[in-house]
């Protein structure tokens, strides 16, 4: 896993960055066997790393010093944290979890979004993300590949809606096609989705 810092050189964070370097000392035999997605936290740097293949999320200090496992998950694709609470949100193939880092409990935050009044489960999620800006009160963000969608939740994990593609008038307009990953501007509140 390689950092590479603002002035554009790279650096080792939690392993060397040679590919054969990926050493993870939380792990049986030491090694990463699939990172997914990677996120870090705004408020004290800390890295959060989704091993895939381990079914775990590993949180590294500043430094690279591995510090935490979050176990209890099945095949994690994507990470995000929120700068307001530390809460750790991980997506799943049929949900999101919510870690709370100072009681180290793992829950269930979100199975599916609402359609008249009844609960739809998720197609599949992949990315996530929460918003970090002043307007944006740690709403999540939810990318569903298979129905082209990302959902939006509350902090509290009340479903609000759906984005369903760029709006007309807008470079790009049109509806989503598979969406893997999405991140939010953390001054603007920005919502970007990746596609193909």
């Amino acid at each position: 896993l390689c950092q590479i810092t603002g002035a554009g050189s790279a650096s080792t964070s939690s392993s060397e960055c040679d590919k054969s370097k990926t050493e993870n000392p939380a792990v049986s035999g030491g090694s990463f066997k699939s990172i997914e997605a990677a996120t870090v936290d705004a408020a004290n740097g800390d890295l959060y790393v989704v091993d895939r293949a381990n079914n775990v999320v590993d949180r590294f200090g500043p430094e690279g010093k591995y510090e935490e496992q979050i176990t209890g998950l099945s095949g994690p694709e994507g990470v995000a944290v929120s700068s307001l609470t530390g809460d750790v949100y991980v997506s799943e193939a049929g949900d999101v979890k919510k870690y709370d880092p100072g009681t180290k409990t793992l829950s269930t935050f979100a199975t599916g979004i609402v359609v008249e009044g009844s609960e739809v489960p998720f197609a599949g999620v992949a990315g996530v993300a929460v918003d970090n800006s002043a307007v944006g009160s740690g709403a999540v963000y939810v990318a569903e590949p298979a129905t082209d969608t990302v959902d939006k939740f509350s902090e509290l994990g009340v479903y609000e809606g759906q984005l369903t593609g760029v709006p007309a008038g807008l470079a790009g307009e049109g509806p989503f096609h598979l969406v893997f990953r999405v991140a939010v501007d953390p001054a603007s509140g920005d919502v970007y989705a990746s596609d193909v």
